[in-house]
């Protein structure tokens, strides 16, 4: 089973936001921190790393703030998710000195996680707006 970390629901919750704005508008973190109910904190540590991946932009300065770089139908949840958590997996497995080594099933679990990275990014920003309006 998949399991979206708070971190990755912010996110997507931020992302979310922005797309209210629409693509280019910049908003400030704070202002999104308040409208929105989220971690003014934890926003601004999440931010950066989806400017990193492209899916934001960034204005300093006054009227400084945040903004969709792309339409949301052109941003994917498995974007979102690889940006913030790293590669898309049915489960975490360190690879490095694994405990279960005689008991794993790689192959398997590897298979599995094809269709699962398939999925997540066929799905996108766009989507999700539109099912939580429904």
């Amino acid at each position: 089973m998949l399991r979206i970390s708070k971190k990755a629901d912010y996110g997507l919750l931020l992302l979310a936001a922005l797309s209210q704005e629409g693509v280019g508008t910049v908003v400030s973190l704070k202002a999104i921190a308040e409208t929105q109910k989220m971690p003014y904190k934890y926003l601004s540590q999440i931010a950066p790393q989806l400017v990193e991946t492209g899916i934001l932009g960034s204005k300093e300065g006054a009227g400084g703030g945040y903004f969709l770089t792309r339409d949301p139908s052109a941003i994917s949840v498995g974007d979102v998710l690889e940006a913030l958590e790293g590669p898309v997996a049915p489960v975490a497995c360190p690879r490095e000195e694994c405990t279960c080594e005689p008991y794993c099933e790689k192959d398997l679990i590897e298979k599995m996680a094809v269709p699962l990275v398939e999925t997540v990014k066929q799905f996108t920003l766009a989507d999700l707006i539109s099912s939580s309006q429904e």
